[in-house]
């Protein structure tokens, strides 16, 4: 019998769409029956899946995306898994025990850089190093046990879309990582600490990334951070 495996992923996310191109189209998951929910009606990850043949619900409300997992998954007994992938809405609890696994694709290593599009600040702060991480979800941002992670290598004069398609590519086989220790029955490693960041503007981004770009250039250590939340 397939698993049942349900993502949220935003309608013009790079993340959500790579994500789910991928995850349909490896020999890592023959036997997994995927089914979307998006945040709205028109995007490329839209395109992409009625391209693919993917069966989709449009969450009317995504900050309550219960009625769309309901609907894009009434000839269903059971989700196994659950899978928020660039869904920047918070997941409530009656979401999250609708599938045995909740887990959500994070686009840093953490404990660092929690929170929304959190490749900015990295940009910003022109870090060498950034990764994904695959967690439990809970309903406070990015705070859920840590079932996976890899790094990625952010190169001096790599662009913020550069550092997107970086950890997006790394978070498929994170994934399928992810699936074979929950089958194994880990239940995760717990972590604290870490700044958190909601979405910097992109105008405090280039300002600050055009500062600490040229001080990695000349090779000092000291950075123009952005204050976290």
């Amino acid at each position: 019998m397939s698993d049942v495996t349900v993502f949220l992923i935003e309608s013009d996310g790079i993340k959500g769409r790579t994500v789910v191109e991928r995850f349909v189209s490896s020999a890592d998951y023959p036997t997994s029956d995927v089914r979307v929910v998006v945040d709205n009606p028109q995007g490329e990850a839209v395109q992409l899946l009625e391209r693919i043949g993917i069966q989709y619900a449009v969450a009317d409300d995504p900050a309550s995306p219960s009625e769309a997992i309901n609907h894009v998954t009434d000839d269903v007994d059971e989700i196994d898994y659950l899978i928020t992938c660039g869904w920047v809405y918070k997941i409530p609890d009656e979401s999250i025990s609708m599938a045995k696994h909740a887990i959500n694709c994070h686009s840093s290593y953490l404990p660092d850089y929690k929170g929304l599009s959190v490749y900015r600040p990295q940009w910003a702060h022109a870090e060498s190093e950034g990764g994904a991480t695959i967690h439990f979800l809970t309903e406070d941002f990015d705070e859920g046990k840590i079932i996976c992670q890899d790094k990625i290598t952010i190169a001096l004069w790599d662009t913020p879309l550069d550092i997107a398609h970086k950890y997006s590519d790394i978070t498929t086989p994170l994934l399928r990582e992810a699936i074979l220790l929950l089958e194994k029955g880990f239940e995760g490693k717990s972590h604290s600490g870490g700044r958190y960041y909601t979405a910097i503007p992109w105008s405090t981004t280039i300002k600050h990334g055009i500062v600490n770009h040229l001080l990695r250039a000349i090779g000092w250590d000291w950075r123009w951070e952005i204050k976290s939340s």
